[in-house]
C-alpha cells in the first residue's frame, strides 16, 4: 500500500518537473537568441541621416535632353547648363545666368528667367551655383577681427549681464567639447575659399566660350544673390564682351560678402545693373550705391523693384524687362 502511494506520488509529480525544464529550456533559447539579436545590431553600421547639397545635373539633363549642354573644364570637370535659344530674329546677345548659392541651373529665379529672356530676343543659359565648403561659410556668416579688418580692441564689448550665462554655459559644456569646434586657420580657410572661386570662373568661362562658339558676339553677366560676386570676378576679365563694346553685368538682390564696390573700384570696362527689392530699400545696395559714385564709377545703375527681398520664380518676368530695357540703353550696338 505504501508501494503505490510512493508511486503515484511519482507520477503526478514528473510532469510539474518536464514543465518547469521545458520552460528553463525557452527562456535560455530566448536569451541566447535576445543576445545574438543585439550582437547582430552592433555589428550592423549606424545608419545616419545624410544631407546632400548636390546639383542633381543628370536628373536636369534627362529632364531637358534638348536644352542641356554639358560644359568641360581643364581642371575643374564639367558642369551643367541649360540653355533657351533666342525665339525672335536677330539674335540681341546671349545671358549667362549663374544661381543663388545651393541652387540648381533650373530652381527659383535662375531657372524662370529663361523663358521671358528668350521671347525677348536673348539666349540664355543658367547654371547651377554649389554652396562653397562649410568653413568657408561658417567664416563669412561669423567674421573674426581679423577678417573684418578690426583689432580686437574695437570689436563689440560683452555685457556684465551676459559674462556669468556664458560661464554657465561653459561650465554645461563637456570635457572635449573642443574637438568640436572649427580651428582650422584662417590661411586654410582663404585657400579653399580661392580654390571654389576657381572652380566657379572655370565653369563661367567654359559658359562663355560655348555661348561664343554658338555665334553669340556679345555675352552678358548675371549673378543672382551669392552668385553676384562669382560674375563679377568673371566679369572684370571682360570674357563676354563683344568687339569694341563694355562688358554687361546684372547684379540681383546681390549677397555683398566680398565687397562688390571695391572690386569695381578700377574697372573702366564695365556697365553694371543692380536690382535690389523695395524691401532691401536702406540696407547694404545704398552704401554700395554711395560708394561707388565717390569712387566716381559712372558705369552703375541701381533700380528698386516689388518683389520679395529674396526674388521668386513669379518676379521673372519684371527682373527680365528690367534687364532688357538697360540692355538697349546701356549696351551698344543694340
Amino acid at each position: 500500500m505504501v508501494w503505490m502511494m510512493a508511486s503515484a506520488s511519482f507520477w503526478l509529480a514528473a510532469p510539474s518537473v518536464s514543465a518547469q525544464s521545458a520552460e528553463q529550456e525557452k527562456a535560455t533559447a530566448g536569451g541566447d537568441a535576445a543576445k545574438a539579436s543585439g550582437d547582430a545590431a552592433a555589428d550592423r553600421p549606424v545608419q545616419r541621416p545624410m544631407i546632400t547639397t548636390g546639383q542633381n545635373n543628370a536628373a536636369l539633363a534627362a529632364r531637358f535632353p534638348d536644352d542641356h549642354v554639358w560644359l568641360e573644364t581643364e581642371s575643374e570637370g564639367r558642369t551643367l547648363g541649360l540653355v533657351m535659344l533666342e525665339s525672335n530674329a536677330p539674335a540681341r546677345g546671349a545671358m549667362l545666368i549663374l544661381a543663388d548659392e545651393g541652387q540648381t541651373a533650373d530652381s527659383e529665379l535662375a531657372g524662370a528667367l529663361r523663358d521671358p529672356l528668350s521671347r525677348a530676343g536673348w539666349a540664355a543659359m543658367t547654371l547651377g551655383l554649389q554652396p562653397p565648403p562649410y568653413p568657408v561659410v561658417r567664416a563669412r556668416q561669423q567674421p573674426s577681427s581679423a577678417m573684418t579688418g578690426k583689432p580686437e580692441s574695437e570689436m563689440p564689448a560683452e555685457s556684465d549681464d551676459t559674462a556669468p550665462k556664458q560661464e554657465a554655459a561653459a561650465k554645461q559644456e563637456p570635457a572635449d567639447s573642443a574637438v568640436m569646434i572649427d580651428v582650422l586657420p584662417e590661411d586654410a580657410i582663404e585657400e579653399m575659399k580661392k580654390n571654389y572661386q576657381a572652380r566657379i570662373a572655370a565653369y563661367l568661362q567654359s559658359g562663355v566660350t560655348y555661348l561664343k562658339s554658338q555665334g553669340y558676339e556679345r555675352v552678358l553677366l548675371v549673378g543672382i544673390g551669392h552668385g553676384a560676386s562669382e560674375v563679377t570676378a568673371q566679369a572684370l576679365n571682360g570674357a563676354g564682351a563683344g568687339e569694341d563694346e563694355m562688358q554687361g553685368l546684372v547684379w540681383i538682390a546681390p549677397a555683398d560678402n566680398d565687397g562688390l564696390a571695391g572690386a569695381l573700384s578700377d574697372a573702366s570696362n564695365l556697365k553694371v545693373l543692380e536690382l535690389d527689392s523695395h524691401l532691401a530699400a536702406g540696407n547694404a545696395g545704398e552704401a554700395r550705391q554711395a560708394q561707388l559714385a565717390r569712387a566716381g564709377f559712372v558705369g552703375y545703375q541701381r533700380q528698386l523693384l516689388a518683389m520679395a527681398a529674396r526674388p521668386q520664380a513669379r518676379d521673372a518676368s519684371q527682373i527680365a524687362n528690367r534687364i532688357v530695357g538697360w540692355a538697349r540703353s546701356q549696351v551698344s550696338p543694340y
